[in-house]
C-alpha cells in the first residue's frame, strides 16, 4: 500500500510549504484517489511534479495535468531514497552547513573584537575596518585571496 503524501509529509517531518516544495519538485507523482472528477487523471496515473507547481498547506495546483488541484490525500510520491537522492540531500547538507559555518566564523569575530577592545556594542564600520588591517596583515594569503575578503567584508 502506497503513502498517501499528507502520511509523507508526516513522516519526513516536512513542515514548511518551502520543505515541502523542495522534497517534490522533480518527483514522479500516483493518483491514488479521484475526487470531484478533477482531470489529473485516473487512479493509478502517475504524473511528474513541475517547478511551476503551486504549493499550498493542503494541496497543490499547476503543474500537473489539468491544472486542478490535487489534494495531499489524493496522490502519493515514491519514497525510497536511491543513490541520485542521497548524494543530492548530501550536496544540500554540505550548502547549508558552509553558510552555517560562515555566519559563525563572522559571529566569531565579531564577538573576539567586543571582548579584544573591551566593547558591549558592535560598530560595524569600526569592526569592518579592524578585520580588513587583519586581513592585510595576514602573511599566508594571496593578493587575490585578500582582495576576495576585504570586497566581501565591505560588500563590493
Amino acid at each position: 500500500m502506497k503513502l498517501n503524501f499528507l502520511e509523507i509529509v508526516k513522516k519526513k517531518k516536512l513542515s514548511s510549504i518551502d520543505s515541502i516544495r523542495e522534497y517534490l519538485i522533480g518527483k514522479t507523482a500516483t493518483v491514488l484517489d479521484q475526487e470531484h472528477g478533477h482531470n489529473y487523471g485516473a487512479t493509478g496515473r502517475t504524473f511528474t511534479i513541475m517547478r511551476e507547481a503551486d504549493f499550498n498547506t493542503g494541496s497543490l495546483s499547476r503543474g500537473i495535468p489539468g491544472g486542478n488541484n490535487i489534494k495531499y490525500t489524493q496522490f502519493s510520491v515514491d519514497i525510497r531514497e536511491n543513490r541520485e537522492y542521497i548524494v543530492n540531500s548530501i550536496e544540500k547538507l554540505e550548502d547549508k552547513r558552509s553558510l552555517i559555518d560562515n555566519e559563525l566564523k563572522k559571529e566569531h569575530g565579531k564577538l573576539a573584537f567586543l571582548i579584544e577592545n573591551e566593547l558591549d556594542e558592535i560598530d560595524e564600520v569600526s569592526f569592518k575596518i579592524a578585520t580588513s588591517l587583519d586581513i592585510i596583515e595576514s602573511k599566508s594569503m594571496s593578493k587575490a585571496k585578500k582582495i576576495k575578503l576585504i570586497k566581501d567584508l565591505i560588500n563590493i
